[in-house]
C-alpha cells in the first residue's frame, strides 16, 4: 500500500514521471532507520480494551512476592503456559510498515472459527520449551494427521470441540509434571497462565499443589500486555 502511493504521487505530478521500481521502494525504507516492517497479530475485541499502568505495576508487585514467599531464584523454576488457536480461514498476519519503536501491532480476528487448540509451556531462562500439548476437535484422532516431522514427544489429543476441558487439563498436567520433573522432593516451580476457570478445576489445583507447582494468574485481558 505504501508502495503503490509513491508510484501514484510519482506518476501523478506534472509532468508525470515514471514509477519507481520496486528495488527503490526497498532501498529508501532501508534508509530510513525510522522505519521498519512488522506483521500484525489477530486479536479479539475483549483484548483491545484499555488497561491502566497502576494494574500491570500491582501484578509484578504480586508476582515478585510470591517468588520470594516460595524461595523461586532461579529462571528454570519458572514456567508460563498458554493456549494457542490455529483456526480454520483465519487471515495471516500482514506485513505493515511502522515507526521503528513499534514492536507488535494487532488486527481484529474474526470469532466462531473451527479450530484446535496448541498448549505451549516455555522457561523464564529461555531454554527449549516444553513439547507442546495439541488438542483437535472430534471424537478421534486421524492418522493422517500425525506428520512424520514429530518428535515422538508431544501429546496429541481430542476434545469435541477442539478446546480445553476438566479431563483435557488433567492430562496436560500429567505432561508438564513428567516434562518438568515437578514433585514435592524438587523445590518450588511458579506456572504463569491466564485466568480461565478451567485452571481454577478443584482438582487440577489441589494436583498443582501436591507436586510442588504454584498457579499464577494473569489479569483477564492483558497478557499480550505482560
Amino acid at each position: 500500500m505504501v508502495f503503490s502511493a509513491i508510484t501514484f504521487i510519482r506518476t501523478h505530478e506534472e509532468p508525470p514521471k515514471e514509477a519507481p521500481p520496486w528495488r527503490w521502494f526497498t532501498l529508501w525504507l532501508n534508509k530510513h532507520p525510522t522505519l521498519h516492517t512488522i506483521k500484525t497479530k489477530p486479536i479479539t475485541h475483549e483484548h483491545v480494551k484499555s488497561y491502566t499502568e497502576d494494574e500491570v505495576k500491582c501484578w509484578f508487585e504480586d508476582y515478585r512476592q510470591t517468588l520470594a514467599k516460595y524461595e523461586i531464584h532461579k529462571p528454570k523454576n519458572i514456567l508460563n503456559m498458554d493456549e494457542t488457536g490455529a483456526r480454520v480461514a483465519c487471515p495471516k498476519g500482514e506485513e505493515v510498515v511502522v515507526p521503528i519503536h513499534v514492536k507488535e501491532l494487532y488486527t481484529l480476528s474474526p470469532e466462531n472459527r473451527k479450530s484446535l487448540t496448541i498448549i505451549e509451556t516455555i522457561y523464564a531462562d529461555g531454554r527449549e520449551p516444553l513439547p507442546p500439548f495439541i488438542i483437535c476437535p472430534g471424537k478421534q484422532i486421524m492418522e493422517n494427521w500425525i506428520h512424520d516431522n514429530l518428535k515422538g514427544n508431544e501429546v496429541i489429543t481430542n476434545s469435541p470441540t477442539g478446546y480445553t476441558n476438566n479431563d483435557i487439563i488433567m492430562q496436560y498436567l500429567d505432561h508438564l509434571i513428567e516434562q518438568t520433573g515437578a514433585e514435592p522432593s524438587k523445590p518450588w516451580k511458579i506456572l504463569l497462565c491466564d485466568s480461565y476457570i478451567i485452571h481454577e478445576y478443584p482438582e487440577f489445583v489441589i494436583k498443582v499443589s501436591e507436586n510442588y507447582i504454584i498457579l499464577f494468574e494473569y489479569p483477564s485481558h492483558l497478557t499480550h500486555i505482560l
